[in-house]
């Protein structure tokens, strides 16, 4: 029997970065979900304050060497990896001097939110799908965790889905306490746009650029959602109960690592849309 593929997208992952909420079940749950013998990817941003030498990156120079283009500029895409500690699970790290070479995730020493942050996040989505492409690894399910992996939604609905690798993908998006007060860059949707994405995809976003709508417009284009967290964004919530797609609250830790290998296997098999 063919194994279930798995593809964990996450902005933050223990210990590459400091642990938190976020960090920590994207550092668990490849791990569970490799134990009940699925075949796991997992892809995190290469920013600056990761310990290249401690963690052992190397570059993947048959996956390197992409130019991403956003808004008609090329931003080269550089491709590391290394494996989760203690386990067999390989990472790999999106990299391109430009985006993450800096010492800070999200602010600056300062606090202060990157103004490229917007371009950040589709970078980061793009170059996740082009490498898998490159791979030649067909992902059953997409798990999305934090704001920087949900644009990877919308993506591979309209855009990659035309591709065979993507073409049965089942696309999660886990929603966690990772909300942000700032807004995005103003132009953010006319930089989402290539191929088949175009701007009426993101109703919300053309509203307003912030953290909200930007989870509105990935919850819309997503295939089912898990509530990560019991203390995400009230309006986030309340979105939830309006979609037509699974929606699962596996708030409590105890749940989420007793019910989630289930989760990925009923999706697989379709059982959560009948």
């Amino acid at each position: 029997m063919e194994k279930t593929r798995v593809l964990f997208v996450s902005q933050e992952i223990y210990p590459f970065v400091k642990e938190n909420e976020l960090s920590k079940i994207s550092r668990i749950l490849p791990e569970k979900v490799s134990n009940d013998g699925k075949d796991v990817r997992v892809f995190m941003p290469r920013y600056g304050c990761i310990n290249e030498r401690r963690y052992n990156l190397h570059e993947v120079i048959r996956l390197s060497g992409i130019n991403v283009i956003i808004d008609n500029n090329d931003h080269l895409l550089i491709i590391k990896v290394a494996r989760m500690p203690n386990t067999n699970i390989q990472v790999y790290f999106i990299d391109n001097q430009e985006f993450f070479q800096r010492k800070f995730i999200f602010r600056d020493d300062k606090k202060n939110f990157f103004q490229d942050n917007s371009t950040r996040a589709i970078f980061f989505a793009r170059s996740v799908a082009e490498s898998i492409k490159k791979l030649g690894w067909s992902p059953n399910v997409i798990v999305l965790h934090g704001w920087m992996s949900a644009l990877l939604a919308p993506m591979v609905k309209y855009v990659f889905s035309k591709h065979p690798l993507f073409s049965e993908s089942k696309v999660v998006l886990a929603l966690h306490n990772d909300q942000f007060e700032e807004k995005l860059s103003d132009d953010t949707v006319d930089k989402l746009i290539f191929d088949d994405l175009t701007s009426d995809l993101f109703p919300n976003l053309l509203k307003d650029t912030n953290y909200i709508n930007l989870m509105k417009d990935s919850l819309m284009h997503s295939d089912a959602a898990i509530i990560m967290n019991e203390n995400i964004n009230s309006d986030i919530l309340q979105i939830t109960k309006t979609l037509s797609i699974p929606v699962v609250d596996m708030s409590n830790e105890e749940d989420l690592l007793n019910n989630f290998n289930d989760f990925i296997d009923d999706l697989v098999a379709e059982e959560l849309f009948s």
